[in-house]
């Protein structure tokens, strides 16, 4: 911070010092230990004071109400100084002093009448209208017009990052972000970028930032003269109203007054008094701000005009009006702007705090401008899950600012302790045998009800079996089977995981196995053997409870091994198009979408319910190529079939269905093997059975 940044900051910690002490004195019987400036950087700091008072508040003086709302402007006032430039800092005070410089219906400023106010004043009158010199020898003076030291600061940073670019290859790089905490922040470090100007001094590079404030200048003179030519045209009308032809005004007949009542006999409305010692005070403040304020504006609009023929008379601003706003090159015209491809590397973004979507725009670089706690854990948590980006932390040292964000790190720490501590007091509960079938019996029907029976009583059947592969008991989902009554059998399958009926087999897939099976095409292989052997194969997606059930890698870590490590949108476009395609080779392949093992057994318990239990020997036997175990078909001959040119896997079933053997197969004429697989598949086979051998 500058000298004078560092004046008013004291001059107004003091003064709110001094608020508070005569807040204290005057509600003794109110106040707290928090009323104090240890709290008093809290953003709630005025809340809770208006909150303690709240139901004695028609009890509470207007000296109190004052003090209130005059801690609260001595707090704006001190956000103000870090965020806004010297030129509108020391408009917004001189405005509170135009404001509050009258006695008039008690508007006298308690802040005014301390010492401490004089400091701030004249630091932020001096911000802007010290004069200094330009060179050795030249008498011409300039005014000061402080600039933001952030504003340098900032460019510095911007540098920094280009030069880090051309020493790599920086093609792969994301946008710089530059997050403020409001929009009027973001107007003006666009000014900024537009408008600074570079100097070399004794080879070291610095930044100018003169013509922003020359334009706030211009701009603010603009509002005095406008603010001049509206008062005197109001003059003007009152003095040609005053001396305006009474034999102007339109006579009315006393017929038509005959029945209104006389002032004097009229009925007292409530509160008519006060109306018409307001409308009274109305009129006097307007006359008497209009003589009061008039030598205090005066010299004010002589600063800027001779400041403004100053500008005109140097050889940099030669040609320039100070009258003319749109004159400035910081107001940019509609017309003027030009369209242009930028690369995504070489984009700034500035935007506030609450509308940047850092998971949307990736950035390879963040600015934080201004501190803000809640925008520093989203940079962490962007950083965590996606990729990691360069950040750069800016804030004034041994501020008020940083001040208040420490204040804001204690909070959220106490915040965890208070948490922690709740959570380790809070009692333990410890999940049984039976607490765990409660979920199913609550929460699941009956499936084996018969309500045709008189008064709706159940039939007890023979319990649930299910075959279950023995490498499958490393999961939860057979344990939690156990507990929803259905009876597990363990067995050496080659074929699925979990058997439920003889038409019926399931094969069971976790995220991350799922991901692993389509990219080596094992799956295909599995899905291929169920569609052998069973009638109805289905393909478990089973999810872990407690996280999202979604493929969304922003909000799962099922993707990746490794949660830091980032997940790319083309590699979650690739799972989606192996799933499609392992649709597209099983169209008849069933597929079960489950959030937890619970209710996977849920399922099972649903589809039992309709079917018949599985044939142990049936399930050892199937995958193995033993003919005796029961198989459905002669895989030797399925095989000798399926290598005829012509016959895919997809028609031999047509020929199964029809044709009992091979010989029969060879014996069918051309036209009887087109009617089944087609005519040019069965010209491929036909010619292949019947050509020769020379």
């Amino acid at each position: 911070m500058t000298d004078y940044m560092q004046k008013i900051q004291n001059s107004l910690m003091a003064s709110i010092e001094t608020l508070l002490g005569e807040l204290r004195r005057n509600n003794p019987d109110i106040a707290s230990d928090r009323w104090s400036m240890e709290y008093a950087l809290d953003q709630n700091f005025v809340q809770s004071i208006v909150a303690a008072m709240n139901p004695v508040w028609h009890r509470v003086s207007i000296t109190t109400k004052k003090l209130i709302s005059e801690i609260t402007t001595l707090k704006q006032f001190l956000e103000d100084l870090y965020k806004l430039d010297s030129v509108s800092f020391y408009h917004n005070i001189k405005n509170y002093i135009d404001e509050h410089r009258m006695s008039l219906n008690q508007k006298e400023s308690l802040w005014l009448m301390i010492p401490e106010s004089t400091a701030t004043i004249a630091c932020s009158t001096d911000r802007v209208f010290r004069k200094i010199g330009t060179k050795e020898g030249n008498t011409q003076k300039n005014y000061l017009l402080e600039e933001l030291p952030k504003w340098e600061q900032l460019l510095f940073i911007l540098d920094e990052i280009n030069d880090e670019k051309r020493l790599k290859d920086s093609s792969d790089d994301g946008p710089i972000v530059i997050g403020c905490s409001s929009r009027r922040i973001c107007c003006q470090l666009e000014k900024v970028m537009h408008s600074y100007r570079i100097q070399q001094l004794k080879k070291t590079r610095c930044y100018s930032f003169k013509r922003i404030m020359e334009s706030e200048l211009k701009y603010q003179q603009w509002k005095k003269s406008s603010g001049s030519i509206m008062r005197r045209m109001n003059e003007e009308l009152k003095k040609v109203k005053s001396n305006s032809n009474i034999a102007d005004e339109v006579t009315v007949s006393k017929t038509f007054t005959r029945a209104s009542t006389r002032n004097s006999d009229r009925r007292r409305t409530r509160g008519g008094s006060v109306m018409a010692r307001h409308n009274r005070l109305l009129n006097l403040t307007t006359e008497v701000v209009d003589e009061g304020d008039k030598d205090l504006e005066n010299s004010d609009v002589d600063k800027l005009n001779s400041y403004g023929e100053e500008l005109n008379d140097t050889a940099d601003f030669k040609g320039m009006k100070l009258d003319a706003i749109e004159d400035s090159p910081v107001h940019l015209e509609v017309e003027k702007m030009s369209c242009a491809f930028i690369e995504r590397a070489d984009e700034i973004i500035i935007s506030t705090f609450d509308t940047i979507d850092l998971e949307e725009i990736m950035p390879s670089y963040i600015i934080c401008y201004e501190p803000d706690l809640t925008f520093v854990r989203n940079i962490e948590l962007y950083q965590v899950s996606l990729k990691p980006s360069k950040c750069f932390f800016m804030y004034y040292g041994e501020s008020v600012e940083e001040q208040m964000y420490l204040n804001s790190i204690k909070y959220e720490k106490d915040a965890f302790t208070k948490l922690i501590r709740e959570k380790a007091n809070m009692p333990k509960f410890f999940n049984t045998a039976d607490d765990e079938k409660i979920r199913f019996d609550g929460n699941s029907r009956n499936l084996n009800s018969q309500t045709r029976i008189a008064g709706g009583s159940t039939v007890t059947v023979k319990s649930n079996k299910i075959i279950v592969d023995s490498r499958e008991f490393n999961s939860q989902l057979p344990f939690v089977c156990f507990l929803g009554d259905i009876e597990i059998i363990p067995a050496m399958l080659t074929v699925g995981d979990y058997i439920l009926s003889d038409e019926i087999c399931v094969e069971r897939k976790a995220v991350r196995d799922l991901i692993e099976s389509l990219e080596n095409g094992r799956l295909m292989k599995q899905c291929e053997n169920m569609f052998k052997w069973y009638k109805k194969p289905v393909l478990l997606i089973e999810f872990e409870e407690g996280k999202s059930f979604s493929f969304d890698p922003f909000t799962t870590g099922y993707l990746t091994r490794n949660s830091s490590k980032s997940v790319s949108n083309y590699e979650l476009e690739q799972l989606q198009l192996r799933i499609a395609a392992l649709i597209a080779s099983f169209p008849k392949l069933s597929i079960i979408w489950s959030s937890s093992p619970f209710e996977t057994a849920k399922i099972f318990k649903e589809l039992k319910a309709v079917s018949k239990e599985p044939n142990l020997d049936y399930s050892l036997a199937a995958g193995t190529g033993d003919l005796i175990s029961g198989s459905r078909f002669n895989e030797d001959a399925l095989n000798f079939l399926r290598s005829i040119p012509g016959i895919t896997e997809a028609n031999s079933l047509l020929i199964i269905n029809k044709v009992q053997s091979l010989y029969e197969f060879c014996q069918m004429s051309e036209e009887d093997i087109g009617a089944i697989i087609g005519r040019e598949n069965a010209k491929k086979v036909f010619d292949f059975l019947d050509a020769k051998y020379n």
